[in-house]
């Protein structure tokens, strides 16, 4: 349900991801000796400022933006020993990228730590449900699914997997690892079949021992951030051949209505937090790839148009640049605005 609190934890998951980004391109401006004018959070009217030695921080009224504002990058100052046009085209493609790199960065943390918080399935018995096959079986909790049939058990979906060839009949053979004993054992189980939310479906009704190991979860977690980059692409692929429309995409007022379900999801405040970290992630991860692409206005074009220079030999003129991204921008805002009538309708 949507209400002030969620709205504000929507706002500060925005705030954190623009901060993070904005904070990309500083850290590698500065790295490159590269000039900063203005570090800025929000926009519209300034909140907050304070002057560092070469730069001025700044919070401001509207949570929907930030900028850095790097000497040279929209004027063609190049008088000075700091602007970012007499930096090499490998210097500014990394500041340009900089940001994309920080909320891929900061996915992967958020998605590691909701990892640990509710820990990893494996592929160890940590309980039965009511009236379970495997437990009249003489299955026990802490033993190791190795086989099913002739499938191998590597991970605790890989259970699931195996029983959808199972017809109805017989039994199936369940090879484990009984670490009590240190012996592998294999039991003949008939599976029991159900329907419900998930869809029908036959179980052994096992339930998974969960692991909280710190390696496990960064490994994980880079799976997943491979995981959303495919769907990212996938996804865009299947727009520009026009499989889905605009109306699978989901803009700021949707995510708002998402973080507020994910606040919720779960019985303990462990679990929400999680949730919420699973969310932040997936929207960083959103970000950072989307902000990469060759759009004009997005960081990715920036990039683009540094390959173009670099083929031609010669640099873009500056006016040809910025008509560029203007139109680039106004395309940026009209999209927007039809992302957000269409999450109108689809969550209100």
């Amino acid at each position: 349900m949507v209400n002030f609190w969620t709205v504000l934890l929507s706002l500060f998951i925005f705030g954190v991801l623009i901060a993070v980004h904005e904070a990309g391109h500083y850290i590698s401006a500065r790295l490159c000796k590269v000039g900063v004018t203005e570090f800025a959070i929000g926009m519209g009217p300034v909140i907050f400022k304070k002057q560092g030695r070469n730069t001025l921080f700044s919070l401001r009224a509207l949570p929907i933006g930030g900028y850095c504002k790097i000497v040279g990058e929209t004027d063609d100052d190049e008088e000075r020993d700091d602007s970012i046009i007499n930096k090499s085209k490998l210097a500014r493609a990394f500041i340009f990228s900089a940001g994309s790199i920080m909320n891929i960065f900061t996915a992967y943390i958020a998605f590691a730590i909701a990892l640990l918080i509710v820990g990893m399935p494996t592929t160890s018995i940590g309980g039965f449900t009511d009236t379970s096959p495997a437990l009249s079986s003489g299955m026990q909790a802490g033993d190791k699914v190795l086989m099913i049939d002739n499938t191998s058990i590597d991970k605790w979906e890989d259970i699931s997997a195996a029983l959808k060839n199972y017809s109805g009949q017989g039994t199936v053979n369940v090879q484990i690892f009984r670490q009590s004993t240190g012996e592998k054992i294999t039991l003949n189980i008939k599976p029991t079949y159900v329907k419900d939310e998930s869809g029908e479906r036959y179980i052994i009704g096992v339930k998974a021992a969960y692991s909280k190991n710190i390696f496990t979860a960064l490994s994980k977690a880079a799976s997943l951030i491979w995981l959303y980059i495919t769907l990212i692409f996938s996804t865009l692929i299947s727009l520009i051949r026009g499989v889905i429309g605009l109306d699978a995409f989901t803009g700021p007022i949707g995510v708002v209505k998402i973080v507020s379900e994910s606040a919720t999801y779960g019985n303990t405040i462990a679990q929400r937090i999680a949730s919420v970290l699973q969310i932040t992630g997936a929207i960083s991860m959103s970000l950072g790839v989307i902000n990469m692409l060759p759009i004009p206005a997005l960081d990715g074009s920036r990039v683009f148009l540094l390959l173009v220079e670099l083929i031609k030999g010669s640099p873009i003129k500056r006016e040809r640049e910025n008509v560029f991204h203007f139109i680039g921008f106004a395309l940026m805002i009209l999209l927007a605005v039809v992302i957000a009538f269409n999450d109108i309708n689809r969550f209100f």
